[in-house]
């Protein structure tokens, strides 16, 4: 969403072309006074001088209603991914997969951009073969959503909404595309929820650890080790 401040000046350019040039000037000391009211509740009487007119005020509520109405034009939606909740048995104990980002250096987990002919099963599955190096059964129905900010390569900053597919593990390479730029380690669902930042995500692999122990599912699998 649009930095207020840059958000008003659109607003009050875009009110300057329907409205007396004077009045806008008049609005602008009192702008500040007026979003503090909207979002604190105070009067805005408490803030502007005696003097200002009635129509002053007219003209403050429709600058406000104008200002949400741009923030709610220009706001982007999130853009969408898909990602692998990887997970494996070891000796009885689950473990899922955690993994750096290349960026920050935090831990995630398999995830990226939607791949012309692929469904979102197929491109998490991929994605967790080019990131961490794992093969295995992945669910065609999503298990769960998370949202987080990424930042592109051009600076900017965008939303990112992420569906998530739990992806049984069978099988390990040791050779994969993005190996030297990742560590990797296996977890628990508890640690990792520890790990993780997003919100969304350390319920995710609560939900995920309750689900598994409730049906106490076992796949599969021959070890795989790191």
């Amino acid at each position: 969403m649009l930095n207020i401040k840059y958000t008003v000046a659109l607003a009050v350019g875009l009110l300057t072309l329907v409205t007396n040039s004077r009045t806008i000037e008049r609005i602008i000391p009192y702008y500040c006074a007026a979003i503090w009211r909207d979002q604190y509740g105070h009067n805005i009487r408490f803030f502007a001088h005696d003097k200002l007119h009635l129509k002053d005020i007219n003209s403050l509520n429709v600058l406000t209603r104008l200002a949400t109405d741009v923030c709610l034009m220009l706001r982007r939606p999130p853009r969408q991914q898909y990602a692998a909740l990887c997970y494996r048995r070891k000796k009885g104990a689950l473990e899922v997969l955690l993994l750096t980002s290349r960026d920050t250096g935090r831990w995630v987990i398999p995830k990226g951009w939607p791949m012309n002919g692929k469904k979102a099963h197929a491109v998490a599955a991929q994605e967790a073969f080019e990131e961490a190096g794992v093969r295995g059964n992945v669910e065609k129905d999503h298990f769960g959503f998370f949202d987080y900010d990424k930042k592109l390569r051009n600076g900017v900053k965008v939303v990112c909404r992420v569906q998530v597919h739990l992806l049984e593990v069978v099988d390990l390479v040791k050779n994969f595309p993005e190996r030297e730029s990742r560590t990797l380690e296996w977890v628990t669902a508890e640690e990792a929820s520890r790990r993780v930042n997003e919100p969304e995500l350390k319920e995710l692999f609560l939900s995920f650890d309750k689900q598994m122990a409730q049906t106490q599912k076992r796949p599969i699998q021959k070890d795989v080790n790191l």
